[in-house]
């Protein structure tokens, strides 16, 4: 999530009266940061777990060719040809295949998989609309 609020203040505007763990990186997407999930749950031992992305990311701004262009220019020798980095064009649907990536980790403990919900943050309207999955 970027800087433009934080967690928390969203958490509190939405009246969720929840200790958190925030996990951040570019896009909100899960991949990256499974096995951070998996350590924090083994010593925190969460109760839920709420994937929140928001609307106007930045990642929503670059395409993975832009990217990968980029990078070749500075090292034509690099192999960008499968590097995911981080492009997305569907929020609502990036949002969906994070819950469903997380739900069908094995590493992920079966309690856990099932309170694991995604979330969309506009960031005119200060909405947070749950997405279904």
């Amino acid at each position: 999530m970027a800087d433009k609020i934080t967690v928390e203040a969203l958490l509190a505007r939405n009246n969720a009266d929840i200790e958190t763990a925030i996990l951040r990186n570019v896009g909100g997407q899960v991949k990256p940061l499974l096995n951070d999930i998996v350590a924090l749950d083994n010593l925190l031992v969460f109760n839920q777990v709420m994937i929140i992305h928001h609307t106007d990311c930045g990642t929503t701004h670059f395409t993975n060719e832009q990217v990968r262009s980029v990078v070749l220019a500075r090292d034509p020798g690099a192999k960008v040809e499968d590097v995911d980095y981080g492009e997305i064009s569907d929020l609502p649907g990036s949002v969906s295949r994070d819950v469903e990536f997380l739900r069908g980790r094995k590493e992920v403990r079966g309690e856990l998989k099932e309170k694991i919900r995604g979330f969309l943050y506009d960031i005119v309207t200060g909405e947070l609309g749950e997405v279904v999955v």
